[in-house]
């Protein structure tokens, strides 16, 4: 679970299409 929000940040910035899918898959 502690990478689950480190993965959360990343996303964020990287791409927030992406965080969608990260959050839906978390």
């Amino acid at each position: 679970m502690g990478g689950a929000p480190h993965q959360r940040k990343f996303s964020l910035p990287v791409d927030s299409e992406h965080k969608s899918t990260k959050f839906n898959i978390f």
